[in-house]
């Protein structure tokens, strides 16, 4: 009785749907995502309920571009590799994500342009952190790789659309001191603990 909480804590599918849930929520805390939204609310007078609108379409549109460069992925991987190795391969390409974000969070620290001058068609591009996990989830059939693919969509969506509304309230003004370099390496460490525990119970 007392064995079962653990046993589902340690359930990979769970695991990989809590990761792709957690992504989604550390890019959206990103002021990259929602600053340059904020900044052109505030410069053209646009009202809130517009600026939820498009915070909530442009989530719904980085989750969507992200689930199609990872499912083109997937299924390459799968009719190349099979799905036997489907687990070195989610490993692989967690290590060369990480090794890519890491590369380019030190590149961003030496950025000089503002967050706020940034176009927002940001917050619309892929995130390759993402990719491993769908890589990951296409292991376990059809159906998780829908219901995760589904998880992670509208998280970004439902998460961009709630920081765009409380930061326009002021409650949560902390996040513009944020840097996303280093939600970037936050990132990076939760893709390294994941391909870990892929490996290990995967």
């Amino acid at each position: 009785m007392y064995g079962m909480p653990i046993i589902r804590l340690m359930d990979p599918v769970l695991f990989l749907a809590f990761v792709a849930t957690l992504l989604s929520l550390l890019h959206m805390i990103a002021p990259d995502h929602w600053m340059p939204l904020s900044a052109l609310a505030l410069k053209n007078s646009i009202d809130r309920k517009r600026v939820n609108l498009i915070a909530f379409i442009l989530g719904l549109l980085h989750g969507i571009t992200s689930t199609a460069l990872a499912l083109m992925v997937v299924f390459f991987g799968i009719y190349a590799f099979g799905t036997a190795e489907i687990r070195v391969v989610s490993v692989t390409i967690i290590l060369v994500v990480a090794a890519f974000i890491l590369i380019n969070s030190f590149r961003e620290a030496h950025r000089k342009s503002g967050i706020e001058s940034s176009s927002l068609a940001v917050s619309v591009f892929p995130d390759p952190a993402f990719l491993p996990i769908l890589v990951a989830a296409a292991a376990y059939g059809n159906l998780i790789l829908s219901t995760i693919s589904i998880l992670f969509v509208f998280s970004s969506a439902t998460f961009l659309l709630v920081v765009v509304i409380l930061v326009n309230m002021g409650l949560m003004k902390a996040l513009q001191k944020v840097s996303p370099v280093a939600v970037d390496r936050i990132i990076v460490m939760t893709l390294l603990l994941t391909g870990l525990y892929i490996y290990i119970y995967g």
